[in-house]
């Protein structure tokens, strides 16, 4: 890394949280759930602990701590640590408990970026991506520099510019402008949640060329995110679709696009028939009475 992408890092992160806090006070001042949505969007996030599939599982763990659950989760999830041996299991459990505050698996994370295996990698670096971590600096560059698997140099890069990189920005912003297939999905998915206004254009660009309806829906959201109305009422409408897929990245998003005209859909699907999304739903709502 050059010095001049290091000299970014103090000022991104403080203009990202500055920019983060505002846009979560204008969104949501005066808002709140009752109590009873509340209440049952918790008791589905704990209930979704003990779920047979694995990754629904993190995702009922990861709602639970950021809506403040942390401790809860981390004594289950150490639990789970102790008896899984598959790799990309372990850099699940292990992102989620860096988010729930144990910060010494940062290191399996960055174990696993040095794995032979690319599907390992591309896991441990979409954990560092999560939980905003680097592992080991020298280990994400590597995979950042690599370009034997697109989405693997993208997650790595995801990780450099959630720590101020902003080469590491504009190689997303390449790789997105000019790839195919892979290189749309996750460079959508990165630009909408660390890319600016000024990247709704760029995303918009490559809807043709995104080669089924999911795809597009991953652009769409994202410009949803950096404030394209437009893709904001695609979303809501996204909230209904009858692919599963679609409606469950249309539940995520609506956390990052912070537009409580979606609560009351995001209510209903507390009902939802798909688990995950429940667990989504439940995250998202409570996300929106915290801010």
């Amino acid at each position: 890394m050059t010095k001049q992408r290091h000299a970014y890092l103090l000022f991104f992160m403080v203009l990202f949280s500055l920019t983060a806090c505002s846009s979560e006070q204008s969104v949501s001042e005066g808002f709140s759930l009752e109590q009873e949505t509340k209440s049952k969007a918790i008791n589905i996030l704990r209930s979704g602990l003990e779920d047979q599939n694995f990754w629904p599982s993190m995702h009922a763990a990861e709602g639970l701590t950021k809506a403040g659950y942390g401790a809860e989760t981390r004594e289950w999830l150490e639990a789970r640590l102790s008896d899984e041996t598959d790799d990309a299991r372990r850099a699940g459990i292990a992102r989620e408990l860096v988010r729930a505050g144990e910060l010494s698996k940062e290191d399996i994370l960055a174990e696993l970026l040095t794995k032979d295996i690319v599907a390992i990698r591309i896991a441990a670096a979409e954990g560092l991506y999560k939980v905003a971590k680097v592992g080991d600096i020298d280990a994400v560059n590597r995979a950042f520099q690599s370009l034997e698997d697109v989405v693997l140099h993208l997650m790595a890069a995801g990780v450099l510019v959630r720590q101020g990189d902003m080469e590491a920005l504009e190689a997303i912003r390449n790789t997105y402008a000019s790839g195919n297939g892979e290189a749309i999905r996750i460079g959508s998915w990165l630009l909408g949640r660390v890319g600016t206004s000024d990247d709704i254009p760029l995303l918009r660009a490559r809807l043709d060329d995104a080669p089924d309806a999911l795809i597009r829906s991953y652009i769409h959201h994202s410009m949803a995110a950096l404030g394209d109305e437009e893709a904001l009422n695609i979303l809501a409408n996204n909230l209904s679709s009858d692919d599963i897929s679609i409606r469950s990245y249309a539940t995520i998003f609506a956390e990052e696009v912070s537009a409580l005209k979606l609560t009351p859909k995001l209510i209903e699907m507390l009902d939802d028939p798909v688990t995950d999304i429940r667990y989504r739903a439940a995250t998202t709502l409570l996300m929106f009475d915290l801010n």
